[in-house]
Parts: C-alpha cells; structure tokens; sequence
C-alpha cells in the first residue's frame, strides 16, 4: 500500500483486475490526524456500523485474548520492559493491558471515556474480526505509535497496509479508516512494534458497512499475498491527509 516514513501519501493498488473473482482487493487506507468531529461523521455516514470503546472492561493486565463486540484482540508475543510496564504495580508485560487513565502519550479517545487498549510494550496486537457478517470498512484510532523511533507495521491478511520507520512526536494520535471495495466476512489486522520498551495505544475500534445490499463473498476470502504496492510521495504530518483509492460513502 505505502509506507509512512513517518508518514507518506499512498495510493492502493486494486488487484481485482488481475486476481481471480473470489479473491478480495486489497484495502484503501485513509490515514488522518485523529479529529473527533471528522471520525464522527466517517463513522456517521456508513449504512452500520459496530464500534468497540473498550469501557465495558476493567482497567487491568490481560491473561489471555480479549472477546469484544467487535471481535478478538490478542498479543503477538514479547514481553514489554519499558516504563508502562515497570510503572505499574503487578504489570507483567506478558499480555496486552486496559487502561483507563493516559500513559506515556497513549490515550482514550473515546467521548466520555477513559478506557483504551494498550500494547503494554509487548510487539504488537493481533485483531481477528471472523464471525459479525460482511463489512467493507474498518476503523481505529492509534495513539502514541513509533515515538521512540521503533518500527511500527500494520498488516491486513498478511499484507502491508501502513509502515512507519522513523521518529514520531510523543502522543500523536491518527485515527485510519480502511475501505474494501468488496464485502468480506473476516480479516485479521496485525499490528507490530520492534522496541520492547515502548508501545501504542488503540480505541474506538470497528467495522462497518458503507452501503445496503452487498453481496456476499466466498467462504473464504484470503488477501492475496503477491500484490506489490504504489508508493507516492511524502506529506508532512502537521494537516496531515492521506487517501487510498478510497469510495466514498
């Protein structure tokens, strides 16, 4: 898709042209800075949606996957050893962590809140959506991603979807919207870090459905795994604004 170095403007290549009919195309992402007013009325302006803030859950270290409205969100290993995990009485940095209060430039974003999903500076998070019917839209906000200079790579099935390779500003915060231009029914996103001693924050997390009356996929709708990527040039994160080949709803 493109890589973000720390962050770059990127074109989505639409493989549904050259892959066969029961492949899915790859997504389009729409990377912003995260604005409330703005994820609203993208979020607002979707036939339905499903939206997981993560307040229902108590603040407190994993032991295992979490089940939410909106699927299941696990570690993908490493054990965290940075001042969130050593700052927090009986923190382990084994597993992911609820927290219900900032630290260390990871945040809630949620109006009214104070819950969000932290990566407790393990090496990132898996997200298995499998199970809720079709979708074309995923949404999420980041906070904090990459400010020690660590490597940040989000995956989608397997492909690269967003890389981010250079420093960052502490507690940055995006919000990304990813657009499939068919309906599909799971996906897993990967989200990775390099760095044991620092991690990122993720909330309001979802999916949706931008238009009435999609069909429906093939049972099993794999992302392809030899698709290359566009990359286009770079932008500056301050106003930053990034658009896949994105259809607008």
């Amino acid at each position: 898709m493109f890589a973000l170095k720390p962050f770059a403007t990127g074109i989505a290549l639409s493989c549904a042209a050259i892959l066969p009919a029961a492949a899915a195309t790859l997504p389009a992402a729409d990377i912003q800075t995260f604005d409330r007013g703005v994820r609203d009325a993208q979020i607002s302006s979707l036939y339905s949606s499903t939206v997981e803030d993560f307040e229902v859950f108590s603040a407190g270290e994993l032991s295992g996957a979490l089940r939410t409205s909106v699927g299941v969100f696990s570690t993908i290993g490493g054990t965290g050893s940075g001042g969130t995990v050593t700052h927090t009485s009986g923190n382990t940095g084994s597993d992911l962590y609820v927290r219900d209060k900032p630290v260390y430039g990871r945040i809630n974003t949620t109006t009214g809140g104070s819950n969000f999903l932290d990566s407790n500076d393990t090496s990132g998070v898996d997200w298995t959506i499998s199970g809720f019917g079709l979708f074309d839209r995923i949404f999420f906000t980041l906070s904090d991603i990459a400010d020690t200079g660590a490597d940040f790579l989000l995956t989608a099935g397997g492909e690269s979807i967003m890389s981010v390779s250079e420093k960052r500003p502490n507690g940055a915060v995006d919000m990304i919207m990813l657009s499939f231009e068919t309906a599909i029914d799971e996906l897993t996103l990967t989200f990775s870090h390099d760095r044991l001693n620092d991690g990122f924050g993720i909330d309001d997390a979802g999916f949706g459905l931008s238009t009435p009356g999609m069909s429906n996929p093939p049972s099993a709708v794999p992302l392809p795994t030899s698709i290359a990527f566009l990359l286009a040039g770079t932008a500056a994160l301050a106003g930053l604004r990034q658009h896949g080949r994105r259809k607008e709803s």
